[in-house]
């Protein structure tokens, strides 16, 4: 019974090791005025393969956003809000590279892109 208890722990314990093995990215949104709260960040990759994963979270009431990942490669981070009927958008342009267990900053500028017009 104890060989047995023990084996369990023993899985257990490595799924647990192996779930930890993902990426982690966190950062602020800011615009000119400062961070931003209620900006979707949208990740998308890895951009080099045919299936895409696709994964958005909201900034908080203090701009900053946490997105963890379970796979790796080159992923391309945009970043939007819309306040009062204006558009801001973010202007990366190159991917970040995601390895398995880092943790990566990225903070992102958002720039006023358009103003919405209602018809």
């Amino acid at each position: 019974m104890k060989t047995i208890s023990l084996i369990f722990v023993l899985l257990a314990a490595t799924v647990a090791a192996f779930g930890q093995e993902g990426s982690m990215v966190r950062g602020i949104v800011r615009d000119a005025n400062g961070p931003v709260a209620g900006a979707t960040v949208t990740a998308t990759g890895p951009v080099d393969e045919e299936k895409k994963v696709t994964k958005s979270v909201v900034t908080s009431d203090d701009g900053s956003y946490y997105m963890g990942f379970t796979g790796y490669g080159m992923f391309r981070f945009t970043a939007f809000v819309e306040v009062n009927g204006i558009r801001y958008e973010s202007q990366l342009k190159e991917p970040v590279e995601l390895k398995f267990a880092n943790e990566i900053k990225l903070d992102i500028e958002l720039v006023q892109v358009s103003t919405i017009r209602e018809t």
